[in-house]
């Protein structure tokens, strides 16, 4: 059994990607979105490893939660490119869904802004062309979280939304400006999954991701230093 140090310093890692946007707003709406992803290919590591080859062609994994979003953007485009490092990558909870979901949604942040638009209205009136249950999800985080597009000095809000594995999920995020630096103080999650057999289970789910999706984005960090991983415990890995 590792001990956590040599857990920590050689597992296997979430893969490092990075994202270039491009968009064009008119009348108010988003008309141009031209995304280019580039990460490490999680499956052909794992293959690689499992079956002693790694599958060609496309990794589609690499482009979830971009590709298949519910948008109606009439001129929009994703193009994945695998980036082949020496960093041992494995599966992390959705793979592409969760890098893609953060890149996408930042960027349709943007694209509001350039139209001076509410972001969550934004997000509503170019999703119901394509999908009216999404829409209807967007307002019912809108209920629940008495979202009104505005707040005091010093409270910030976020609107995000994604369709991952069938289940389309928007969230809603209060962070305060405080002394400490950016505390998050309330969350609203709203997500359609069908027929619940365990609602607890999927409540537990639903809560569980969003915490573990905050932990990676506001603490989690693995360093690299002449290919040496630096952290080797949770006093160095803020979780």
């Amino acid at each position: 059994m590792w001990s956590r140090e040599e857990d920590m310093r050689h597992d296997f890692y979430r893969p490092a990607a990075s994202a270039r946007m491009r968009g064009a707003v008119k009348d108010g709406t988003a008309v141009l979105f031209d995304g280019k992803i580039a990460a490490p290919s999680v499956t052909r590591q794992a293959m690689k490893r499992l079956a002693g080859f790694a599958p060609g062609g496309p990794d589609a994994a690499h482009m979830h939660g971009a590709l298949n979003q519910p948008y109606a953007i009439p001129n929009y485009r994703i193009s994945g490119h695998l980036a082949d490092v020496a960093v041992p990558v494995g599966f992390w909870r959705s793979v592409g869904n969760s890098f893609n979901g953060f890149f996408h949604e930042s960027f349709i942040d943007e694209l509001a802004h350039a139209a001076n638009a509410d972001p969550l209205q934004f997000r509503i009136d170019l999703i119901a062309p394509n999908s009216a249950p999404c829409a209807t999800l967007l307002e019912a985080v809108r209920v629940m979280s008495g979202w009104s597009g505005k707040t005091p000095d010093g409270i910030g809000r976020g609107v995000a939304f994604t369709w991952s594995f069938g289940t389309p999920v928007a969230e809603v995020i209060e962070v305060a400006d405080s002394e400490d630096g950016i505390q998050i103080t309330r969350a609203w999650i709203a997500c359609d999954v069908g027929t619940a057999l365990d609602p607890q289970n999927i409540r537990a789910q639903m809560e569980g991701g969003m915490i573990y999706g905050l932990s990676a984005a506001v603490h989690g960090e693995i360093s690299f230093e002449d290919g040496e991983v630096q952290e080797e415990n949770f006093p160095d890995y803020d979780a």
